[in-house]
Order: C-alpha cells, then structure tokens, then sequence
C-alpha cells in the first residue's frame, strides 16, 4: 500500500525500496545529513545541541516542500536531542527508522508488521 505521508529521510542510509513504498524521500544534499549524523568520537554536549539544532534547521527548510514527518536513526545518544530539536523548530512528527529482523536460528524473516501484529496498512505509530 503506497502512503501518501512524505516522510523525509534523516538516517545514514539511503531509504529501502519499502521505505520509499511508505513515503520516505532521500534529502538531496544526503551528505550534509550524513556529517551531522556520523559521530568519529564521543562528542560534547555542546557539539550534540549544535548538530541537532543544525538538523532542525534542514528540516525545517523541508517542511515548506510539503513533508509531514521525518525518519530519524543513528547513534543512541544523539536521537533524543535530535527528535526535540525537530519538535521543538518545526513540531514535526518524528519517527524512528527500523529494519524487519532474522531470526538468529532459523534466518527466517521477522517483519515489524507480523511481529506487532499490525493490519494491512496500519503503522505502528498509528497505535
């Protein structure tokens, strides 16, 4: 089922053929993301609050072109001040990005959908 929700891409990565079917959109500058994104050393909180605010200010650039959430992922420590920074500049929908799973014994796939047993269609944020 194709969404109709432009969800703009904050991760690292560029958006799996799934992800796109439910509205993810790569930014065009993905690497300007990325270097906000990618953390060599632990850095200082005052580095994590200027990424994030540096962040908030591409998306907020990106809500005048018609997108209604963005997907975020990456290190552990620096999502929280990122979805806040989103919140806070453009009081966007956050959400967070994720990949079906394997299971460890039997490799057969795991998927968000049958895992949270969530109709055709339905989202998990929806709950």
């Amino acid at each position: 089922m194709e969404s109709t929700m432009q969800i703009l891409n904050f991760t690292q990565h560029n958006a799996t053929p799934e992800q796109v079917a439910a509205g993810v959109v790569d930014p065009v500058d993905h690497g300007a993301i990325r270097n906000l994104l990618t953390f060599d050393e632990l850095p200082s909180d005052d580095e994590i609050r200027w990424r994030a605010q540096a962040a908030a200010v591409i998306a907020k650039l990106a809500k005048s072109q018609g997108f209604d959430a963005v997907m975020i992922g990456g290190a552990p420590f620096f999502m929280a001040p990122l979805e806040r920074a989103l919140k806070d500049a453009w009081d966007i929908k956050v959400l967070y990005a994720f990949s079906d799973f394997v299971h460890p014994q039997t490799n057969a796939a795991i998927s968000e959908h049958a895992l949270n047993e969530l109709k055709e269609g339905e989202q998990i944020e929806d709950r």
